[in-house]
């Protein structure tokens, strides 16, 4: 399928996990693709394998929390790729596994801004360009997280509940001009930021099989199959579908824990 011929995307957290899976998904269907990664040299890489594609490719190192480079990033993108059709707001960090009543104003404010703000910021850029010309879809990785309760992770679960409610309240704004937001919604996914999880606990074996207890299905996702969501709510595929919470959880939300 090529899907996204002519298309420009934008990845956000491209340089690995789903965003890295998500910009290489859009490439092998035609879209030119800008990737944001705060790592220079993941930034190179994707962009490198976009290009193996057969598409256009820009790697930018990004600190996603400063709306300044967010700014650059987009206006790079915009002059050397074009203006983007589709914008991946995937980049995300971690919280330390503490207790609400251990984690501080500075935890809250570094993953809310990172992970919620960057999205706010990056969609407030590309909109103007899409309601203009009537067309364009913008995909927010959320997580299984932010719809269910989850011991020693309050501030990351409140940076994607976040992001669920502000989609909503977003496409309720741009559906009129043509222009589709929607959530993405992972359950575990295997991920460099999940094996970091693992890799530090007392018991990494024993973390990994809670991890794949989480779920109905008996193991954890993979950044692809999260990719191939995010390719088809940013598809004319979903065309009709804009505000809506896409779940990819293995049965994460059904299986509660």
């Amino acid at each position: 399928m090529k899907r996204f011929e002519s298309s420009v995307a934008w990845v956000t957290g491209g340089g690995g996990g789903i965003g890295r899976s998500a910009a290489l998904r859009l490439a092998s269907e035609g879209a030119a693709v800008g990737i944001s990664t705060i790592d220079a040299g993941e930034a190179a890489t994707v962009a490198a394998e976009c290009e193996a594609h057969g598409v256009r490719a820009l790697g930018i190192p990004t600190d996603m929390a400063d709306p300044a480079q967010v700014r650059d990033a987009h206006q790079r993108i915009a002059e050397q790729l074009g203006p983007v059709d589709v914008l991946v707001n995937n980049v995300g960090v971690n919280q330390p596994a503490t207790l609400f009543l251990d984690t501080s104003d500075e935890v809250f404010e570094r993953i809310l801004t990172v992970n919620f703000m960057s999205a706010v910021r990056a969609t407030r850029l590309v909109l103007p360009s899409m309601i203009e010309r009537r067309t364009g879809s913008v995909v927010n990785v959320a997580s299984a997280q932010g719809l269910m309760g989850w011991p020693m992770a309050s501030a990351y679960a409140s940076s994607k509940g976040a992001m669920m409610a502000w989609t909503r309240q977003v496409a309720n704004e741009i559906g009129e001009h043509g222009v589709r937001i929607n959530s993405i919604v992972p359950g575990a996914t295997m991920t460099a930021m999940n094996q970091a999880v693992m890799d530090d606990a007392e018991d990494p074996e024993g973390q990994r099989a809670s991890a794949i207890a989480l779920h109905i299905l008996p193991r954890m996702g993979e950044p692809d199959e999260v990719a191939a969501a995010i390719a088809f709510a940013a598809s004319s595929d979903a065309a009709f579908m804009t505000g809506s919470t896409l779940v990819i959880d293995g049965g994460c939300l059904v299986k509660g824990h």
